[in-house]
């Protein structure tokens, strides 16, 4: 089993590598847009013990560079005009980043994949 925060816990492991997987499909299926999905992917960073691994550099980038950006329940304290500018950032850095996002959610979800499967 991977090192992680649930090593006493092979069960709970399990349940978050399946729920990593599952996210890590929403991103790659577009489904998850890239902000929100690299903001969720960074709550499995310490989880699953990946600090070090670089590979998941690029949601802290995107987290970085979005942390100013009006994204889920934090848009209906914005005003409408402001909304509209703040989202033509936020397609930008989407497009910026997608491919790279999808790219490290597939290797993280094929390597997540090894764990469930065993």
């Amino acid at each position: 089993m991977k090192d992680s925060v649930w090593n006493h816990n092979p069960e709970k492991f399990l349940k978050e590598c399946k729920r990593l997987r599952a996210l890590c499909l929403r991103i790659i299926n577009g489904v998850e847009p890239v902000i929100e999905g690299s903001r969720k992917m960074l709550l499995y960073l310490f989880r699953m013990k990946e600090q070090n691994n670089k590979l998941w550099n690029v949601f802290r980038a995107v987290d970085s560079e979005s942390h100013h950006l009006p994204i889920g329940s934090a848009r209906q304290y914005w005003a409408k005009d402001s909304l509209e500018k703040k989202d033509e950032e936020i397609k930008a850095l989407g497009d910026f980043y997608r491919d790279a996002v999808i790219d490290a959610a597939r290797q993280i979800r094929d390597e997540y994949s090894k764990h469930v499967e065993q």
